[in-house]
């Protein structure tokens, strides 16, 4: 079995833990906003993928700490390629960069410009690094604000991020991919071409971040961008026997199995365990079992109210 790894709310060690072994249910607050994360390495290399989690961002060391009266979660998930350089960078700064214009952050009123901000930020910075340190990594993200039941989400790339509630799975994002036609008609608008179904004949999804060896062929900027879409929704409330969801997962998720079926993975684990980082890694497994490249999972379980 490929190496699995947890990572537990805002905890950088990751553990390798056995998956869904004990058997025992876990108890946890019904009322409590819950996140759990899970990732497994592909065969052909080391894990590009990078993670990261907080359930409160009020509690994150920073030079520039949140300051709200209401508890906002923030996760982040990284599909890296052609390296790992870019994806740890965008796991380590990206929050920062949030809580950096999260000034007089009081609600979610404003978080839409926050995560466009930051994410610029990122990208500005991480072109100066990868242009001095001649690194050519580049990764997609997909990350969220949530407070209660309210969602903000902004991703880049083909990250995805799909909701159950109910009995109904809503896939809540849209896939940067040249094969879209708004995307190749923004690409061709910019100078840009599409060979084989890539980006200037290299790239699979059509937005994200580094990638500089690309960048630089492209004949303008606008070509490969990182500007994210923004998704905003309310969760339904979870209900005792059936809890409503997000899951955010990188590509190694859905290039195997349609959103429906993934949240039938995570819905028959929580069931079972009512472990959100068991669920997370049960999807992980079973994508690695349909034998998918490296595999990262956030699952988000939304409270009882």
């Amino acid at each position: 079995m490929r190496k699995l790894s947890f990572r537990r709310k805002s905890s950088k060690t990751e553990v390798p833990m056995e998956v869904e072994s004990s058997g025992v249910v876990v108890q946890r607050d019904s009322t409590a906003l819950r996140l759990g994360a899970a990732s497994i390495e592909g065969t052909s290399h080391e894990n590009e993928d990078r993670v990261f989690q907080i359930a409160d961002l009020r509690t994150f060391p920073s030079p520039t700490p949140l300051v709200s009266d209401d508890k906002i979660a923030f996760l982040s998930v990284f599909d890296g390629h052609g390296g790992s350089k870019c994806s740890t960078y965008l796991s380590e700064a990206l929050q920062q960069k949030v809580l950096l214009h999260c000034k007089n952050f009081e609600s979610l009123t404003n978080a839409q410009t926050v995560l466009l901000d930051a994410f610029k930020s990122c990208e500005d910075e991480w072109n100066v690094i990868a242009e001095r340190d001649s690194e050519f990594s580049g990764s997609c993200a997909i990350a969220a604000l949530i407070s209660g039941l309210d969602v903000v989400i902004a991703h880049a790339g083909d990250c995805r991020a799909v909701a159950r509630m109910g009995k109904k799975t809503f896939q809540l994002t849209k896939d940067h991919r040249p094969s879209d036609p708004a995307e190749k008609a923004r690409i061709y608008a910019a100078g840009g071409f599409i060979k084989n179904g890539r980006v200037m004949g290299a790239l699979a999804p059509s937005r994200g971040f580094g990638d500089l060896d690309v960048k630089r062929k492209a004949p303008s900027p606008d070509v490969i961008i990182s500007e994210p879409d923004i998704t905003t929704l309310r969760m339904d409330p979870s209900t005792k026997s059936m809890p409503s969801f997000i899951v955010f997962a990188t590509d190694g998720i859905w290039d195997c199995m349609p959103p429906e079926r993934a949240c039938d993975v995570v819905a028959k684990s929580l069931a079972k365990y009512n472990d959100e980082e068991a669920a997370a890694a049960k999807l992980c497994q079973v994508a690695a079992e349909l034998n998918s490249d490296d595999c990262s999972a956030v699952v988000v379980i939304f409270p009882t109210l």
